[in-house]
């Protein structure tokens, strides 16, 4: 079940909403948020962004819980009620670069291929073509995204599981 906490600090919520600001505006600090928004909604008055702080904010165990803005929606840029839902930090770093090269060996003639799984790296295997590293490397973290939503499943929103169970990453994803 759930956990939502209601009762969050206007400081947190404060802060909250400043490093989202920063993220988006703050070019400078955060280029790898190029193209990021605010709506005008949230940008406008800071009372809508914390009214659905309130009404979307949870807690898991002890793990801190992120503002989203590209679960819910692939390759989103929108930070707004419609796009963004909280996530434990754990599932929010999954879908932080979602693609890696393969690294080609020369000695072997093949493409090796890693994914990072909790902060780890583990080696899926050594493959013929680029193209069958990248597709390994989709199945491995599909299958990481599915067993992730699986733990948290009664500890998260339905609307994060179901965005995580249907997540599908592209061989097209690598050319953006």
């Amino acid at each position: 079940m759930v956990n939502y906490n209601r009762n969050i600090s206007k400081s947190k919520m404060s802060n909250m909403w400043h490093n989202m600001y920063n993220r988006c505006y703050r070019r400078d600090l955060y280029p790898e948020y190029e193209g990021c928004t605010m709506c005008p909604e949230w940008l406008d008055d800071y009372n809508n962004f914390y009214d659905w702080v309130r009404e979307n904010y949870y807690t898991v165990d002890n793990e801190k819980v992120d503002n989203d803005k590209d679960i819910l929606v692939k390759g989103n840029k929108l930070y707004g009620d419609n796009t963004c839902i909280f996530a434990p930090h754990s599932i929010n770093v999954m879908f932080e670069n979602l693609t890696r090269e393969p690294i080609y060996l020369s000695s072997m003639d093949k493409y090796r291929m890693d994914i990072y799984i909790d902060g780890r790296s583990v080696n899926i295997g050594y493959y013929d073509s680029e193209i069958e590293a990248k597709k390994a490397y989709i199945r491995h973290k599909e299958a990481a995204i599915l067993a992730k939503a699986d733990l948290y499943k009664d500890k998260i929103p339905k609307k994060l599981y179901d965005a995580m169970v249907n997540y599908k990453i592209e061989l097209s994803d690598w050319n953006k």
